[in-house]
């Protein structure tokens, strides 16, 4: 099986099924897929990154770890190897993006096996400290606060904010409020550095608090303007039935074929690129074309890298 055109996909699904049948050894599979060792070596790293568990049996040589089998799991190779490339792909949109995809992958790949119920106790609070005091402090009266931001360690910024509620999402907790020009700012609560309050009252923001009622993400704001069509095929149709994971999920049409049209108003591409791209194959962009070449630009340039 010697096809140098082979693109990340192919080649994540075939060396899937090559750990589930024994073990991976890097320069018998660079050779068999007519690639570098290189680019095999940094599949390996995506898998791991992605939350597969990988076992080191010797150097060049890796399989999974005891116990871990793609038989165990309620994904096929394809499904799995979509989560691997989604993994990768997060990578350009921040730390936010990758964080929410990594949780995601826990739950998906790393089911609990202890106990068929799970609480998780941790991810419903937050430590205490003087900003989080300061926060509370603030949401509850209803007061103005300045922040310091940590953006990235090199970058401190300032903001303005009526703060309106904390949220959790993707394993980590978020300030949610309005700027200076009333916009919708989410800023994650361990990046920020020091508050101010000013003192200032302000009226709580009923359109901004009913955006983030029915957000699926913490990528939105209160200007929902764009239409996007979906569908939906496959065995996946039955949970789009069952649960919304876009934000004013609507079905527009249940096809005779058990296909489904869907509709969802969102203010920022990711309300939808982060929860439709697990579901590939089986969930496609309709409308609008922009939002559709979005995803495909990101998928074609991933796929040409090795």
């Amino acid at each position: 099986m010697k096809e140098k055109t082979l693109n990340k996909l192919t080649r994540t699904i075939y060396l899937l099924n090559v750990l589930d049948g024994g073990h991976i050894d890097i320069p018998r599979e660079a050779e068999e897929l007519g690639v570098t060792v290189r680019t095999i070596q940094r599949d390996i790293l995506n898998l791991e990154a992605a939350g597969i568990p990988l076992y080191k049996v010797k150097p060049g040589t890796y399989s999974f770890t005891e116990g871990f089998s793609l038989k165990k799991l309620q994904l096929s190779k394809e499904e799995l190897s979509a989560l691997v490339l989604l993994s990768a792909l997060a990578k350009p949109f921040g730390s936010r993006f990758e964080n929410l995809i990594s949780n995601l992958n826990q739950r998906l790949i790393r089911p609990l096996k202890e106990s068929p119920y799970y609480f998780q106790i941790t991810s419903s609070t937050y430590e205490e400290s003087p900003i989080t005091q300061a926060l509370e402090q603030a949401i509850n009266t209803h007061t103005a606060i300045y922040l310091t931001f940590a953006a990235n360690p090199a970058k401190k910024l300032n903001y303005y904010l009526q703060p309106l509620k904390l949220l959790h999402s993707g394993g980590f907790w978020y300030v949610f409020g309005l700027n200076d020009r009333t916009q919708i700012k989410t800023l994650r609560l361990d990046r920020i550095l020091e508050i101010k309050n000013t003192q200032e009252a302000f009226k709580p923001s009923k359109t901004a608090l009913e955006a983030l009622k029915v957000s699926t993400s913490v990528f939105f704001n209160e200007q929902a303007k764009t239409r996007v069509i979906l569908k939906i095929e496959g065995p996946i149709t039955s949970y789009f039935e069952k649960r919304n994971y876009f934000p004013r999920q609507k079905i527009l049409t249940k096809h005779s074929d058990g296909s489904l049209t869907l509709e969802t108003t969102i203010s920022q591409d990711e309300e939808v690129l982060l929860p439709l791209m697990p579901w590939l194959p089986n969930i496609r962009i309709v409308e609008p074309l922009s939002l559709k070449h979005t995803l495909h630009d990101m998928l074609k340039k991933y796929l040409q890298q090795d």
